[in-house]
């Protein structure tokens, strides 16, 4: 993961926000934005947790220069932990024919590969989802 590792352990609880990939916004969105107009999934379910944190740790991330508030944030993940900081990774939007997506590492610019996205949308579907968002969710799976 060139340098930047997630902590293992035992997540106690995640927060994901999701933009829907079909909505159009008029400026990008930010940190602020996204849990504004995004949709927001939690789990305290610590093997659910795991198995999102595994995901994660499989990544490819790779450490870029970039200015990470110009990102548009369209997913937002967010765990936390009862003896660790916690984590935050913000993605961008794609862009076609691009296969990796930018976002921020616990405030570290970040690319990663932008199938991640679909793998996340598959751990949501595992929730209870019915939202806005749940179309594009469900799908995934």
């Amino acid at each position: 993961m060139n340098g930047l590792m997630l902590p293992g352990g035992h997540p106690e609880n995640v927060l994901v926000v999701l933009a829907p990939p079909h909505q159009e916004y008029r400026a990008a969105l930010t940190e602020q934005t996204i849990k504004k107009f995004g949709c927001t999934y939690r789990s305290v379910d610590e093997n659910r947790n795991k198995r999102l944190l595994g995901i994660m740790a499989d990544l490819k991330i790779s450490e870029i220069q970039s200015d990470i508030s110009k990102l548009d944030i369209r997913e937002a993940i967010y765990v936390s932990y009862a003896d660790k900081p916690p984590v935050q990774m913000l993605l961008g939007a794609p862009f076609p024919g691009v296969s990796q997506l930018s976002g921020a590492l616990n405030g570290v610019a970040i690319a990663v590969d932008s199938g991640f996205v679909d793998k996340l949308y598959e751990w949501i579907a595992g929730l209870d989802v019915n939202d806005e968002c749940s179309f594009f969710v469900r799908k995934a799976k």
